[in-house]
């Protein structure tokens, strides 16, 4: 983790910028983070929080329990998003109900690859979502997701559903 401090090729929480009406954050790692031989490289994912005027976005990235942890103590109304791309792609040590229940999706997007050798995502993750009612889509079974925020709310679009063959049966 300190190659990536020399490097200069970190980001940073508090890191703000805005461009056309939307407001872009950096929640996390704290600078202090990656001084840190015992983090795992996951815990130093950046974690980006978008705020548009219809709505946000919360990318966690591959952050675990620990990072997850960090978040909810420093600030749990931070982490509200309408959208969230799951953390760690749904694996078992991500998704915490306290992180769940913070971030408080509509919409949650499991990143995952079709038939992936880890099983993402895990039954459990999924379940903790589908019991506060999130709209859960996966991108093994609906391939890219589009994802726009309007005034009419959170409007998805998939490449299965817009290239969708007769031959395909999903």
């Amino acid at each position: 983790s300190s190659d990536l401090l020399s490097s200069g090729r970190v980001c940073a929480a508090g890191e703000r910028w805005h461009w056309d009406g939307v407001a872009f954050e950096m929640l996390h790692p704290d600078a202090g983070s990656y001084n840190e031989p015992q983090r795992k490289d996951n815990d130093l994912s950046c974690v980006l929080r978008i705020v548009s005027p219809h709505g946000s976005v919360l990318l966690p990235a591959d952050i675990e329990r620990r990072a997850e942890a960090e978040l909810v103590h420093a600030d749990a109304r931070r982490l509200s998003a309408d959208v969230l791309v799951v953390p760690h792609h749904g694996s078992r040590t991500s998704s915490t109900a306290e992180f769940v229940r913070a971030v408080s999706p509509r919409l949650a997007i499991f990143a995952v690859g079709h038939s992936n050798q880890f099983g993402h995502p895990h039954p459990a993750v999924a379940a903790r979502y589908r019991a506060r009612g999130v709209r859960l889509l996966r991108t093994d079974r609906a391939g890219a997701v589009s994802v726009q925020l309007t005034a009419a709310g959170v409007q998805t679009r998939t490449w299965r559903e817009q290239a969708q063959r007769y031959w395909q049966d999903y």
